[in-house]
């Protein structure tokens, strides 16, 4: 029996030892392994099993938890089948073999993903083709023609305008450009609970651009607010609001500005030698990870191109060209799930203004040559829509813009015409941003829908992020004055074939035409007295309305205060507790550690003050204030019917004295109505 006994404990031994019987514990690495081959859903899985199983900081579960909505913002981007991207090649070809579909796809043509067994296409691949491959553009004009488009018509007549009236006047702003915006951001009904506060912030734009000038926020449909200082590098209004059962939450408002347009007219034997220990020279020439990387084929890839040049500005010349020549534009990603842009586009041979943009700061900076990242709206008639660009500092020049995805202006011979976009910007922008992937004032807590550029706006409450699938924008421009220009002749008789009333009228703006013109969308064309051959165009082109539908909700809730958390959701693994205190952890400027007393940033200082109380004043990296009413209930989640501070500051932030949640000054906080 004892023999037995010892011959059967020895099989249930080998037994649990057996290949594929052993529990395999989760590890990073394991989870890298899995997003890196396309398995969303079993890494989904080892993320929660990772952060149920381990005692980590909030710091590294924030991280794991955005990968989990980062795999979902690309289920949403890569959501076309093979069956819809055929089809719309086959509106340009006969018939297309396997082989073709194949060498697109090894050539990054047509950019597809492996997710969970499944190829899926990048939801914009099919049109992106007849941009990125030159075989299938030839197919594409063969039907549609090779004519220029209603911006590249624009500019054509504009920027010789503008070249000459800076060269007569000897300045470097020119051809002003007064507009009147009406912007507005629709949260979807039941998007949040009814009763619970949505924060939102909006563009606005900067006041310390010398081509930005006379901005007028005129109103807004929310009597709280606040405009953002311009020392932050986003320029936000923030507003916020109740959700009501079955009801859209809307946020809007309007204001007003003018643009000029900038060009300098500089001899690149007038740009000085670098004074390399000046701020800017040491700012703007380094690194800004996780994008503006030095790899090792960024240093190959500019060392090549630029040579043996000296002059900074032939050498943001050839990389300009260089970029401009061989990356056409394309319809890209959501920037927050690529890991490094510049090397993104390196890899797709293609990229939109925000990409290539990277790609020519990076490669500038690289080379030697201060370089920043500026960005807003393009609010060309017809063509408003997101963009970015960059600017580069010349010793003895200043600061100036550079275009990169706008490129050369191809039907000038003027070589100050055709290299424009070097030197100088168009009137036609709405600055918002000098930089990318900063803080927003008010703190926004959860991780952003757009981690680098700040345009359409962002959204959240307290139970997370709302990404663009919850939340819809519109803008609406009216232009108010434009400087004389030469017409574009196709929208000038457009315009007046359709007119609805006299050819010019008694008045300076009057309706002469409305209808669907491809590419213009609805558009409103008027004439004005003083300049009767210019057309201004007002009205909605939708290019950029249009969000994506059908979202995934968050998998996790995260509790905030001491307490249990909602457990899991969607998931195979059991309901549990996370045993995460939030409320003694330290902020530190997005820096967090567990169970610390109250710190802050060496260069910043500030006077805590207790419920229902005035600061005694605070400074820091954002500015300084005082006499800011700063008043909360004591209970952290207050009911919903209750009255919410304006703005509202996460509890967690506030009992760690944050400075970013201290109520600004009243200049700051307006009532205009």
């Amino acid at each position: 029996m004892k023999t037995f006994l010892s011959f059967a404990l020895l099989l249930l031994v080998c037994a649990c030892t057996q290949p594929g019987t052993q529990t395999v514990a989760v590890t990073p690495q394991l989870i890298e392994n899995a997003i890196s081959n396309g398995s969303y859903s079993r890494a989904e899985g080892l993320i929660k099993e990772y952060l149920h199983a381990n005692p980590v900081s909030f710091k590294e579960q924030q991280k794991w938890l955005f990968q989990i909505e980062k795999m979902n913002r690309i289920r949403m981007d890569f959501s076309a089948s093979d069956s819809a991207v055929l089809s719309h090649i086959l509106n340009y070809y006969d018939s297309i073999s396997p082989l073709q579909i194949r060498i697109w796809e090894e050539g990054n043509a047509l950019e597809y993903k492996i997710i969970d067994g499944k190829k899926r296409y990048f939801k914009h691949a099919a049109p992106n083709l007849f941009r990125i491959s030159a075989a299938a553009r030839k197919q594409w004009e063969r039907i549609h023609g090779n004519r220029l488009d209603s911006l590249q018509r624009f500019l054509a007549h504009y920027i010789p305008t503008v070249v000459s009236n800076i060269q007569t006047s000897g300045r470097t702003l020119s051809n002003p450009v007064s507009m009147e915006v009406t912007y507005t951001l629709t949260v979807n009904p039941n998007a949040v609970p009814a009763g619970e506060l949505v924060r939102v912030w909006m563009p606005m734009p900067r006041t310390d651009v010398s081509r930005q000038t006379d901005v007028q926020l005129i109103s807004t449909n929310q009597p709280n607010f606040i405009v953002s200082s311009d020392q932050l590098s986003h320029k936000t209004i923030y507003m916020e609001k109740k959700a009501i059962l079955d009801e859209p939450t809307i946020f809007s408002y309007t204001f007003s500005y003018t643009s000029y347009a900038e060009w300098h007219n500089f001899n690149a034997s007038e740009i000085k030698l670098y004074n390399t220990q000046s701020q800017a020279y040491q700012t703007f020439t380094t690194e800004q990870p996780p994008h503006i990387v030095f790899s090792d084929r960024i240093k190959k890839v500019t060392e090549e191109v630029v040579g043996n040049e000296q002059n900074p500005y032939f050498k943001v010349k050839k990389i300009y060209d260089w970029i401009d020549k061989n990356f056409p534009w394309a319809s890209a990603r959501e920037y927050s799930t690529i890991d490094n842009i510049p090397e993104y586009v390196l890899d797709n041979r293609h990229g939109d203004c925000g990409q290539v943009s990277l790609l020519f700061i990076t490669m500038a900076r690289c080379a030697g040559i201060p370089a920043k990242w500026q960005s807003g709206w393009m609010m060309h008639p017809g063509n408003k829509n997101l963009h970015d660009w960059a600017e580069v500092y010349y010793e003895g020049i200043g600061w100036v813009p550079v275009d990169q995805s706008f490129g050369r202006v191809r039907t000038s011979q003027n070589p100050d015409v055709y290299w424009y976009y070097t030197k100088g910007i168009d009137a036609y922008r709405l600055i918002v941003n000098q930089d990318i992937g900063r803080d927003f004032y008010p703190i926004k807590v959860h991780p952003r829908s757009e981690t680098v550029d700040f345009q359409r706006g962002e959204v959240e409450w307290r139970g997370g992020n709302l990404y663009f699938n919850h939340w819809n924008y519109n803008m609406n421009i009216v232009y108010k004055s434009v400087a004389a220009t030469v017409p574009d002749p196709i929208l000038e008789q457009k315009a007046v074939k359709n007119k609805v009333e006299g050819r010019y009228g008694p008045t300076n703006n009057i309706n002469v035409g409305r209808e669907n013109y491809p590419g213009y969308g609805t558009s409103t064309y008027q004439s004005s007295t003083a300049y009767p051959s210019s057309y201004q165009y007002t009205g909605s082109s939708s290019i950029e309305e249009n969000a994506i539908k059908n979202g995934t909700p968050r998998p996790y809730l995260r509790s905030e205060e001491n307490s249990q958390s909602s457990c899991y959701q969607n998931s195979n693994i059991p309901a549990s507790p996370v045993r995460e205190s939030v409320k003694n952890e330290m902020y530190q400027f997005d820096s967090y550690q567990s169970n610390s007393s109250y710190q802050f940033n060496p260069n910043s200082s500030y006077s805590r003050m207790p419920d229902n109380s005035v600061s005694q004043g605070y400074t820091n990296q954002f500015g300084s204030g005082s006499g800011s009413v700063y008043r909360y209930p004591e209970d952290r989640y207050t009911a919903p019917s209750e009255r919410l501070p304006f703005p509202y500051s996460p509890p967690y932030l506030r009992d760690m004295g944050d400075p970013r949640t201290v109520l600004p000054t009243q200049n700051n906080t307006q009532n205009i109505r």
